[in-house]
Formats: structure tokens, C-alpha cells, sequence
């Protein structure tokens, strides 16, 4: 049953990681709209974005 438990957690974890991406995407979308590219806050929410991504081990780069 341990496993059970633990496998769980996983998903939930992964789960919490893939909306927490999807959250990071629309801010991203948002700060370009209405502060542009190359805004200090537009480019933190590119980091954010890229880690949280990492965390889910999808590519970030431009062939993603």
C-alpha cells in the first residue's frame, strides 16, 4: 500500500507542477501584451516559465 501512497503524491506533484507551468504561460502572454518583450517583468516570467518546465523535464528551448 506504501507504493500506492507514494505514487499518488507523484502525480499530485506533477500534477501541481503542470498547472503551475500553464499558470507561468499565461502570465508570460499577459507581461508581453501589455509590458513588452523585453521588460524586466516579462523576462523573470520567461525564467519562471523555463523552470518550471525543467521541473516537468519538457524542452524549453526553440524546438520545443
Amino acid at each position: 500500500m506504501q507504493h500506492k501512497h507514494h505514487a499518488r503524491l507523484g502525480a499530485a506533484a506533477a500534477g501541481a507542477l503542470a498547472l503551475a507551468a500553464e499558470l507561468h504561460r499565461r502570465t508570460l502572454d499577459i507581461r508581453r501584451r501589455t509590458l513588452g518583450p523585453e521588460h524586466p517583468d516579462t523576462l523573470t516570467s520567461h525564467s519562471s516559465l523555463a523552470a518550471a518546465l525543467a521541473a516537468l523535464d519538457r524542452p524549453t528551448g526553440p524546438a520545443a
